[in-house]
Parts: structure tokens; sequence; C-alpha cells
């Protein structure tokens, strides 16, 4: 078992194990796990941006897990009366059972009058999209991890009004389009500032394209107990990454009299006439590193 400060990167099927042993063998329903991933993707979205009354959040929901956390993350930031527009691709129908289940939430909260900040709408064409305020933040809650073809509409349409705005968004699991396993694009692809992985971070943030499009990535507990994802992490294509905590109890504890000599001279002979860039480079990854005197031939 490695240590806890190892944090998981898990492929969509071993995601998906996860999820399953947990709900069915555990007894944790999906429905709270679906409210637990909600609340902890607003709590990260408040790490990045300010909110207020005056924020007009646009949340972009599809049919399946991913879009149920759409719903929650509206439900939520509704209820803390920020102004919040739904785009939703299926109707009640056509979503999975907790999904659907938030969904109702919402339009129970909308018809009986409860959230006026809240509005519902049932995307079924680009026209649609003239009409919206501006926003200032973007929910992709569109696709999740199961994608493996070419994005279609209406959710390319989406996508790629998406891409155009100058809002902050905030992806979640993985922004849609992207593979969940290798980050290949998948036609077209939402570009996030901000991605939040449920229960753990998705191979396909680190590879292939990822980078380029989930912006800051953090994953998030949900409530998947941890020896859960840790048997997870062992499947084919899953890996592990360190985080900072896992580095700093490796870096060596200096004393509070160390000084540039006590602690070891870096020597970097780099560099030529006219190319410098590469000697710059190595003495500053070295001060960066904790060298003491760092002396550039």
């Amino acid at each position: 078992m490695s240590p806890p400060s190892l944090e998981p990167i898990l492929t969509a099927e071993a995601m998906r194990k996860a999820d399953s042993q947990t709900i069915e063998e555990y007894g944790i329903p999906g429905f709270t796990l679906m409210e637990s991933a909600g609340r902890a993707a607003v709590n990260e979205l408040e790490n990045h941006v300010r909110l207020s009354e005056h924020t007009h959040a646009v949340c972009l929901c599809g049919k399946g897990n991913n879009g149920g956390d759409g719903y929650v993350i509206a439900r939520i930031l509704a209820n803390r009366g920020i102004h919040t527009t739904v785009l939703s691709v299926a109707s009640e129908d056509r979503l999975t059972d907790d999904a659907a289940r938030n969904y109702r939430l919402l339009t129970k909260m909308v018809e009986n009058g409860s959230m006026s900040q809240l509005h519902l709408i049932h995307y079924t064409n680009p026209a649609q999209l003239e009409t919206l305020h501006k926003p200032d933040i973007i929910i992709d809650a569109l696709l999740g991890t199961g994608i493996k073809s070419a994005v279609r509409a209406p959710y390319s349409e989406l996508v790629e009004w998406s891409n155009t705005q100058s809002s902050f968004t905030l992806a979640i699991d993985i922004p849609s389009g992207l593979h969940a396993n290798t980050g290949e694009v998948l036609g077209i692809a939402v570009k996030a500032d901000l991605t939040v992985s449920m229960g753990a971070h998705k191979s396909g943030l680190f590879l292939g394209k990822g980078y380029e499009y989930t912006g800051i990535t953090k994953a998030v507990e949900i409530g998947i107990p941890r020896f859960i994802l840790e048997a997870a992490a062992t499947m084919d294509g899953c890996a592990r990454t360190p985080n900072h905590a896992w580095i700093q109890r490796r870096l060596p504890q200096r004393s509070l009299f160390a000084h540039k000599y006590s602690v070891g001279m870096t020597l970097i002979v780099a560099g030529s006439s006219g190319l410098t860039g590469a000697a710059t480079l190595a003495c500053l990854a070295a001060e960066q590193s904790g060298s003491g005197a760092v002396v550039c031939a």
C-alpha cells in the first residue's frame, strides 16, 4: 500500500470500478457521492474566483452523472445568491437516475419561485445562446469520462460556444471532449481554466493534449474510501503522483545556522558566447532546488 500522499491517477474503467464498489459493497448511495462532488467543486471554485450576487454562472449539463454534478453545483450556487443559468441538453426522462433526481430538485425550486436567481433552460439550438447574459463563470458538466468518439451536436455546439467566451471555465472531472485515458481531443474539447476531478485524477489530464485543455487540476475527496482508490490504482493504465506533502517529507531538514557553503556548492558548466539561456535556466534551477552557492562557468 502506497503512502496516502501519493495520489492515484485512474483510467475511466478504474474509476467506474471504484464508484461501483463504493455504492454496491459499502452502501454509499450514488446520490450522496454526487452531492459531495458538487459541493467539493464549488468549494474549489471559490479558491480561484470571487463569487458575489453580481456573478453570472452558466452550467452546461449533459445527460449522465457528469451533468448530475452540474445540477448540484447550480443548486448550490443559486442557494448562495448567485445568478445561475442551467443549459440542459436532455429532458428528465433521458437522464441517469441520480442526475434526474437533482434535475427534479432544480425544477421544483424554479416552479415554486423559491430561487428567482435560478433559470433552467432545455437547450435545443444555438440561437438560445445569443439571448444569454454574458457569463462570468462557465461550468462544464457536459461529458464525463465515458466519451470515446467525436463530440457531436448538441454537445459540440455548447463546447464551441464555451471556448469563445472570456469567462472562467470550470470543468467537472475532465474537460468535455477530452479522452479520459489518453488525453486525445475527440474532435473538439472544452478549454478549462480549472479542472476538478472527482475522487482521483484521470490519466487523460496528464497525457496527450491534456495539459493544454485542463488548466489547473485538482482532485477532490467525495466519499469514496481511500483503500478503494488505492486498489483501483493498481489496474492497468493507472499510476500515482506525489503531492507537496510527500515531497516535503523527503527534503532534508536544515540547521538554522546553515549558510551557502555548508549546504553544498553547485558548479554549472554551460552555455557559450551568445547562448546563455541554458546556463541561466540551470543556475536558477539549482538555486530553487536548494543549492548553497551556485557558480556558473
